[in-house]
């Protein structure tokens, strides 16, 4: 028996610790199983410069970008690329800045604090770079693109996507449009459906962080998807919150906001936060006492004061007294729902002592359900460049649908020089005004735009509409109808002329303050000036007319009288002798 004992406790000692390793490989495939990979895309083109309230839109960036990386859970490998930050009007200016890893949070956040946008927006080769080092991944990871534009290096991010999905690449693409234009957001929102994920509109740095919090919430859900059923448990006593819109009502079943706060507030009238949660239903352990629930469902809010007992499990149904509505626009009465982004604010009835409404709710798209407390609100619809206000009502429990209608019509405008000839392909300042003048003659304007050519969206009536191009300028008489909508191209009725100095027959290279006059008046002084520049040479885009050109060179003076037709392009050299 002396001789057996070491034996069976060499294996003993074996067999535990195969045991241990075998279950130390589980733990470590369990936790890998879990965890989730991310590559952050920040945009750091030059445009990040540009500024929403007062602050740069790479502050903002910055600072929910940071607060979002310290908020990752610890399963997550995050990395970042950026583009567009060390060089202007490079396509190829990407640096992965921070690989894809674990436990890099403060290299994440040294490394955005360092940004300064410079350059351009290469997005269809920022994406085809991520993509490749995540080619290998076994599980699906995420792409998150936070960007204020479009592709600008001759690209198609959308059709890249779609090919990137086609070879078998496991990877969801997320898109956060921030400060974008309509024109932006279509390819913006082009990539997301592409890519499998989500778009989301951010014009500031509250929607930047919401946006940002949603994405951070799908990472968590992918992590908390691939976990293990837990054993079942039996839960602690806790207070539990539901929501419902009225008395007696359904329970909601959609995501609210809860916080838990202290119910003494301190001198400055703020209570202390204990707890957050979204969810339709949330359980809190909370120590006895009582404390301030304030909860959002939408942009109905409530405030309750409760008590808590640790050792009882209790059910608290908070009741909104809400409702709610869904807003679609459309042209005219009878007319088709407008599907392009339409601005939805959305106002209490009442005004201030300086005659000002406090806003409820902001929105920007097609169509929006609304959750509102009950009571009567002014709504402010716009679209393009036509505003319409109505009152609307929401009775606790009710959901109600409501198509505003913007009695409007839709034109785009273009312009040529003469009458027949091409549309012009660069900017035009487009100015339209209503066309009735007040009593002292000045017309209010309906409508701004610089580009060659526009749609415009105006609320039915008469209107003049200004086009400028160069010197050019003309102005005509528009009528829109309810549910109009037609092309116009206006003639300008203009030509173009270069001109240049001259010495002996060779071009100047020093600068001529040129300065051109309509015709040249009987009497001594010249005509009305229409245009001025400072060049060696320029081309002037004029009305057709007969126009007086002085040319000036230090102390020396040139006249020179010249005509212009419609649609007309010429060369007038001016010797300066």
């Amino acid at each position: 028996m002396l001789e057996i004992l070491p034996i069976s406790l060499s294996r003993l000692l074996l067999g535990l610790a195969l045991s241990c390793a075998t279950l130390e490989a589980v733990a470590s495939a369990a936790q890998v199983g879990t965890q989730e990979k991310i590559l952050f895309i920040l945009d750091g083109s030059g445009s990040m410069k540009a500024k929403i309230d007062q602050v740069e839109k790479i502050a903002i960036a910055k600072e929910v970008m940071i607060q979002l990386i310290k908020d990752l859970p610890d399963q997550v490998q995050a990395g970042l690329e950026v583009y567009g930050h060390r060089s202007k009007g490079d396509c190829g200016d990407i640096e992965l800045m921070v690989p894809i890893g674990q436990g890099n949070k403060s290299i994440l956040i040294d490394k955005i604090q360092s940004i300064n946008p410079k350059g351009k927006t290469p997005i269809t080769k920022a994406l085809e770079l991520a993509a490749e080092r995540l080619r290998t991944a076994e599980e699906e990871s995420t792409l998150v693109l936070i960007t204020d534009g479009q592709e600008t290096c001759e690209a198609d991010p959308c059709a890249l996507v779609k090919s990137l999905k086609g070879q078998g690449i496991k990877l969801k693409v997320h898109v956060v449009g921030f400060d974008v234009s309509r024109e932006e957001k279509d390819q913006l929102v082009c990539i997301a459906n592409a890519g499998g994920g989500k778009y989301f509109t951010a014009n500031n740095t509250a929607q930047l962080k919401e946006a940002l919090t949603e994405v951070k919430q799908a990472v968590v859900a992918k992590i908390e998807a691939r976990k293990p059923e837990p054993p079942p448990k039996t839960e602690a006593p806790g207070l539990r919150l539901t929501g419902v819109l009225k008395e007696g009502g359904p329970v909601i079943d959609k995501d609210i906001s809860w916080k838990i706060l202290e119910t003494k507030a301190d001198l400055e009238g703020q209570h202390k936060q204990i707890a957050y949660e979204i969810g339709p239903s949330r359980v809190f352990h909370l120590p006895s006492g009582r404390y301030l629930v304030n909860a959002k469902y939408g942009d109905a809010r409530v405030s309750r004061e409760i008590e808590v007992k640790a050792e009882e499990a209790a059910t608290q149904i908070i009741v909104f007294e809400a409702g709610q509505i869904r807003l679609s626009g459309i042209l005219t009465q009878g007319g088709s729902a407008i599907e392009k982004d339409i601005v939805w604010k959305i106002y209490e009835p009442k005004t201030d002592l300086e005659g000002q409404r406090k806003q409820v709710a902001y929105e920007i798209s097609p169509n929006r359900v609304f959750t509102l407390a009950a009571g009567r609100y002014l709504l402010e619809a716009k679209y393009g460049d036509a505003l319409a206000k109505q009152e609307i009502e929401i009775k606790a429990g009710e959901t109600s649908n409501q198509a505003i209608d913007f009695n409007a019509g839709q034109i785009r405008l273009s312009a040529a020089l003469s009458e027949g000839g091409p549309a012009i392909a660069k900017d035009i300042v487009w100015k339209i005004y209503e066309a009735k003048a007040d009593l002292e003659g000045q017309r209010k304007r309906a409508a701004y735009e610089i580009a060659p050519s526009r749609v415009f969206t105006l609320p039915a009536g008469h209107y003049l509409v200004e086009p400028s191009y160069g010197d050019a300028h003309i102005q005509r008489e528009i009528e829109i109808k309810p549910g109009d909508g037609y092309a116009l191209t206006l003639n300008l009725n203009a030509g173009q002329v270069k001109l240049s100095a001259v010495s002996g027959g060779s071009p100047l290279t020093k600068n001529v303050e040129w300065r051109i006059y309509q015709n040249k008046a009987e009497q001594e002084d010249k005509g009305k000036r229409v245009a001025y520049e400072i060049k060696a040479s320029h081309v002037f885009t004029l009305n057709a007319g007969d126009y007086l050109v002085e040319a000036r060179l230090g102390e020396t003076r040139v006249e020179t009288e010249f005509s212009l037709k419609a649609g007309e392009q010429k060369e007038l050299p001016v010797e300066i002798k």
